[in-house]
């Protein structure tokens, strides 16, 4: 015999996801029911699918489904007594538009700004991780690799101690600060 968990078991679907999933069981039982009248776009073929509907709903098994159709009616209408009851004047409708406008450009300047600041983070990171002609990475080259690099790595050579690493004498930033632009 297999055990049924209840219908909220394991606890991981949230109260929308089981709703939208009763309301496809509910819009598949109407469409079932208009399949089996003659006319589904009669007045009586509309009036017998509605009666069967109703008989359903008042039902044990269709009482589950009442706070979905609810919320599905109410969505509907609160959105259209909106608009009938409380219009909204041009003026208001462009501030918001305007608002909207301000609040995604704001958004796309603080993503720009993220990002730049990411990239340049990343291409800092990339100094002391290039390769260099001796075929190791700058950070693993000791000040005596530098000054036989000779070039900008002199510059580094200065500031390392011969048997020194890169990495362990200068940072990021330092390594930044002195690569030729």
């Amino acid at each position: 015999m297999t055990m049924q968990q209840p219908e909220n078991y394991p606890h991981n679907q949230h109260g929308a996801t089981r709703q939208k999933r009763r309301e496809i069981e509910i819009e598949a039982l109407v469409v079932s029911w208009m399949a089996e009248v003659d006319d589904p776009r009669s007045s009586e073929g509309r009036k017998n699918v509605r009666e069967t509907f109703l008989e359903f709903m008042h039902s044990p098994k269709g009482k589950k489904h009442l706070d979905g159709i609810f919320e599905a009616w109410f969505q509907n209408r609160y959105s259209h007594w909106l608009d009938q009851e409380f219009p909204i004047s041009r003026e208001v409708n462009f501030k918001r538009v305007e608002q909207i406008k301000a609040e995604n450009e704001a958004t796309a300047a603080k993503l720009t700004q993220h990002v730049t600041k990411a990239i340049e983070t990343k291409a800092q990171i990339i100094l002391l991780d290039m390769m260099t002609p001796t075929g190791k990475a700058l950070r693993d080259c000791t000040g005596n690799e530098c000054r036989q690099m000779g070039g900008w790595y002199l510059q580094l050579a200065d500031r390392v101690k011969p048997k020194q690493k890169v990495a362990a004498a200068l940072g990021e930033a330092d390594v930044r600060n002195l690569y030729p632009e």
